[in-house]
């Protein structure tokens, strides 16, 4: 029996749904990188609507109008300002709406793949948890809204 290894494994990013490759990813809102440390997963809906045909008994689906997107993401609170000023552009009536980029890559670190969200804009900021308890990092959160997006694999 041969010895299963990384390099005959399928997939994009030869992993078949290895956990480790979750770590491998970096953000970038606009183009600057916003060294992430944690993606919740990327959620874009479509209305489902139900509908009769004729004299049939059942009750069919049909896709309906998209939803828009959200995702929230988490980094280390390092005194970076960026992202509490753009929610707060937000909340003054100024909605400045920008491209989100999250690309992952394989264990030999070359790209795998993308997920670029259009038209974002933060819709929930959280800022930092304080406990004199822990050693941790200070983290901060936003959820942002996005319009569309578009899932690209390598390979």
């Amino acid at each position: 029996m041969a010895r299963s290894d990384r390099t005959n494994l399928p997939g994009a990013t030869s992993t078949m749904g290895d956990f480790h490759l979750a770590s491998n990813f970096h953000v970038m809102i606009d183009g600057i990188d916003q060294e992430v440390t944690q993606i919740d997963a990327v959620e874009f809906e479509v209305e489902v609507h139900e509908y009769a045909h004729g004299h049939d008994k059942y009750t069919h689906l049909r896709p309906g109008r998209f939803k828009p997107g959200r995702v929230k993401i988490e980094r280390d609170s390092r005194g970076a300002k960026d992202l509490i000023e753009w929610r707060n552009k937000v909340v003054a009536g100024e909605v400045d709406r920008k491209p989100v980029l999250i690309e992952f890559a394989g264990d030999d670190h070359t790209p795998a793949g993308q997920i670029t969200l259009f038209h974002a804009f933060p819709a929930k900021w959280r800022g930092p948890g304080l406990d004199a308890k822990t050693t941790g990092h200070a983290k901060e959160s936003v959820e942002l809204v996005f319009e569309e997006m578009k899932l690209e694999l390598k390979g």
